[in-house]
């Protein structure tokens, strides 16, 4: 099953102020992946590069959600997403790219690992 929207709207603890136990929310764009997938669906921030290829015939399959979770660790880690612009057009563009940084003081406080 391949969720397809993970973000952090859709992650919800199971007991309040509890995070040993997350669960999902909103499969509405969830899909039993056989065969692979070809919609170009989810939440722009959180969207794999491969959803957006744009190639016709191009499909993708259940690791567009561990793209997802990378980006949902990286917002709660940083406070801030790790592909940000005000054009989708051009957030799209930085996504396919893969272009993002550690360079904000912020990640001075993470551990490397």
């Amino acid at each position: 099953m391949v969720h397809r929207d993970l973000k952090l709207e859709n992650l919800l603890l199971a007991k309040q102020d509890d995070i040993s136990l997350v669960k999902i929310a909103d499969f509405g764009l969830a899909k039993h992946a056989v065969n692979g997938m070809q919609t170009i669906c989810g939440t722009p921030q959180y969207v794999a590069p491969e959803v957006i290829v744009g190639a016709k015939g191009h499909v993708y399959g259940p690791g567009v959600d561990m793209w997802s979770a990378g980006v949902v660790l990286y917002i709660l880690l940083g406070g801030y997403p790790p592909f940000w612009s005000d054009s989708e057009p051009q957030l799209f563009d930085m996504i396919r790219k893969g272009k993002y940084s550690f360079g904000d003081p912020v990640w001075n406080k993470v551990s490397e690992g």
